[in-house]
C-alpha cells in the first residue's frame, strides 16, 4: 500500500536545509511497540535555465602576409572576423536575485608554441541595455587595438580582392592552395588535444529574469596560420562554453549548461602559377632568332670575314711549304759532319 502525504510548509526560509517531520501510527487495537517515527525532508531549490549558441560552427580564412604586432593599428590589422552570439534564458522571477549567473568561456588564446590563435576583441551584453563584459587579467583586446565600427561585417575573401584590386573581376580568379591541395588537408587546434592553449573568460548576467544574449567578438591571428599553417587547406579550432550558478546560499543549485563553439578557418594564400606562354609568341621568337642570325652571316659575309679565313689558311700553307725547302736534305747534313 502507498500513502501519499503532503505538508503544508510554514516558516521556512532560504537558508532551511531540511526539515523534521514525527509519524506516529495508531491502531484500534492495542500494541506497545508503536513508536513514533522522525521524517527528514531536505530542502533544495533548483534553478532552471537554459543556454543556446546561435550558430555553433564558423567559418573563417586567412591569407595576404605576415604583420607583426608593432605595425597593428587597428583589430582588422589582426585577421579575419569571428562572432558567437549566446542566449541565456531566463529563471524563475522569485530566484533570480539568489545568485548570479555565469558565462564562462574556455576560449582557444594561443597555438603550443606561444602565438596567438582567437585574438578577442569585444564581449558585449545585451538585456535590458547593453553593457560590455571585462574579465579578469585584461585578457579581450589586451593590445588595445582600435575597434571596427559596429556596423561593419566581414567581407568574404573575394570581396576584399575585389577591393583591393578593382580591376580583378576582368580576370579569372587565382588558384588558391585550399584548392590546389588534397581535400583532406585538415588539422585540429583544442585544448583537449595539447595543440592550443585555453583561457577561462567569465561574464556575470546580473539580469537573470529576462532573456540575455551574450555577443563575442574576435579576430583570427591571420600571422600565425601563415607561419605555421601554410600547408593545411583548413584548421579548426574549437572551444566551450559553460553557464553555472554563482550563490551563496546552500540550498540553491542550478545543472551547469555545455555547449561547444567551432570555426573552420580556411587558407586563401594565392599559390603563384608558372605564366603560360602562347604558341605564337615561341613561334615568332624562334623566326626573329634565325632572321637575326642570317643577317649577322651575311654581314660578317659582305665584310670579308671568311675570305680572310681562307687567305690566312693559304698564307700558312705558302709557309710550312718554305720552310721544307729552306732545310738541308739528308746527303747535304752527311757532308757537313764530314
Amino acid at each position: 500500500m502507498e500513502l501519499l502525504i503532503a505538508f503544508e510548509v510554514i516558516g521556512v526560509t532560504l537558508h532551511t536545509r531540511d526539515l523534521q517531520a514525527q509519524l506516529q501510527l495508531s491502531t484500534s487495537s492495542h500494541q506497545d511497540n508503536l513508536k513514533p517515527m522522525t521524517l527528514t525532508l531536505q530542502v533544495d531549490y533548483t534553478l532552471q535555465a537554459s543556454l543556446n549558441l546561435m550558430t555553433h560552427r564558423l567559418q573563417s580564412f586567412f591569407g595576404g602576409t605576415v604583420m607583426g604586432e608593432a605595425g597593428m593599428k587597428t583589430v582588422e590589422d589582426v585577421g579575419s572576423p569571428l562572432k558567437y552570439e549566446f542566449q541565456v534564458s531566463p529563471v524563475g522571477d522569485g530566484l533570480a536575485a539568489l545568485g548570479t549567473l555565469v558565462l564562462g568561456l574556455e576560449w582557444p588564446y594561443e597555438v603550443a608554441n606561444g602565438k596567438w590563435l582567437l585574438y578577442p576583441t569585444e564581449i558585449t551584453i545585451h538585456s535590458n541595455g547593453s553593457w560590455p563584459c571585462q574579465p579578469p587579467r585584461s585578457l579581450v583586446n589586451p593590445l588595445n587595438l582600435t575597434l571596427s565600427d559596429p556596423g561593419d561585417k566581414p567581407h568574404s575573401p573575394q570581396r576584399r580582392r575585389r577591393q583591393l584590386d578593382p580591376g580583378g573581376d576582368q580576370d579569372s580568379p587565382p588558384v588558391t592552395l585550399a584548392a590546389a591541395k588534397k581535400a583532406k588537408s585538415e588539422t585540429l587546434l583544442t585544448c583537449a588535444n595539447g595543440r592550443a592553449h585555453c583561457v577561462w573568460l567569465e561574464c556575470p548576467l546580473p539580469d537573470a529574469s529576462n532573456i540575455t544574449n551574450v555577443t563575442v567578438k574576435a579576430r583570427v591571428w591571420n600571422s600565425t596560420f601563415i607561419e605555421d599553417y601554410r600547408d593545411f587547406d583548413r584548421v579548426r579550432v574549437d572551444g566551450w562554453a559553460t553557464l553555472f550558478l554563482r550563490t551563496s546560499i546552500p540550498t540553491i543549485n542550478m545543472e551547469n549548461k555545455t555547449t561547444w563553439f567551432s570555426v573552420d578557418i580556411d587558407s586563401e594564400l594565392v599559390e603563384e602559377l608558372p605564366a603560360e606562354i602562347e604558341l605564337w609568341l615561341v613561334l615568332v621568337a624562334v623566326g626573329a632568332g634565325l632572321l637575326l642570325l642570317g643577317l649577322i652571316i651575311i654581314l660578317l659575309w659582305k665584310c670579308g670575314f671568311f675570305k680572310r679565313a681562307r687567305t690566312r689558311a693559304l698564307y700558312e700553307a705558302k709557309r710550312q711549304k718554305a720552310e721544307m725547302k729552306s732545310q738541308p736534305s739528308e746527303t747535304e747534313r752527311l757532308t757537313d759532319d764530314y
